[in-house]
């Protein structure tokens, strides 16, 4: 499993969109699917002698390996400089990301769509789901949404 500064840096942004989650296509490297379990924001007033920008960011990053799930705790640190004065800006965000291989394919045709193809597996899936109450499903929906979007893109791939 990869993840790169710029996955992890996308994941960050994602707390300061609208969006609920954020599916990313890699290719040979599967798909993942990332929503924001918990977000804490707290800012401080400090007392400060000199200009100052630092920005402390760090991550802990456990993965389930039976189920495919990584939790991302990030803790985020920066002095903002503000016209009302200086602040000590502490974010707290958890994130869990969910995780599927690439299709097993033989033959590919075109890759042309493919990750078009993979989000109508994924929505697919997903609306066919929303008809039943997912509490009282005794598996991880969200890992069965991603496995549609692989499986319907390696169908769209091989059969064009």
């Amino acid at each position: 499993l990869i993840l790169n500064v710029d996955t992890i840096c996308t994941f960050y942004g994602l707390h300061n969109s609208n969006a609920a989650e954020l599916i990313v296509t890699r290719g040979c490297r599967g798909a993942l699917q990332c929503r924001i379990k918990n977000y804490h924001c707290a800012k401080n007033s400090i007392l400060i002698q000199k200009e100052s920008s630092q920005t402390e960011n760090k991550a802990e990053i456990t993965y389930n390996e039976s189920h495919s799930i990584i939790d991302i705790n990030q803790s985020i640190k920066s002095i903002m400089h503000e016209e009302s004065g200086v602040y000590m800006k502490h974010e707290k965000i958890e994130y869990e990301i969910h995780v599927v291989g690439p299709p097993k394919v033989h033959h590919i045709i075109d890759t042309t769509g493919a990750g078009d193809a993979f989000i109508a597996g994924y929505i697919l899936a997903r609306v066919a789901l929303a008809e039943y109450c997912r509490e009282q499903l005794s598996f991880d929906y969200i890992t069965f949404q991603l496995r549609m979007g692989s499986w319907v893109a390696g169908k769209f791939i091989t059969n064009l």
